[in-house]
């Protein structure tokens, strides 16, 4: 996307123990740089491969995947439920 983002983090000592924990810092916080010179794609290509799994997302939305084992698993819980 070219960018640079760093200040999205920081460490703090918890009481105690001595040890540091990270914690996100609000994005007013974040400082970020854009670099044009660091972008992998363009922005056309970027934004084809953006629209095409969002289509692809709402093609697919509420299928469920179907395992090796699951119409195994499906009947044994009818079975079980009906016993």
């Amino acid at each position: 996307m070219g960018r640079l983002v760093w200040n999205t983090s920081k460490f703090v000592k918890v009481p105690g123990t001595n040890k540091r924990v990270r914690r996100a810092r609000p994005e007013t916080e974040w400082r970020i740089v854009h670099r044009e010179d660091l972008r992998i794609i363009d922005q056309e290509l970027w934004q084809q491969v953006r629209n095409r799994l969002t289509r692809l997302k709402d093609l697919y939305v509420g299928q469920r995947k179907q395992g090796l084992l699951q119409p195994l698993c499906d009947q044994q819980l009818t079975s079980l439920a009906v016993s």
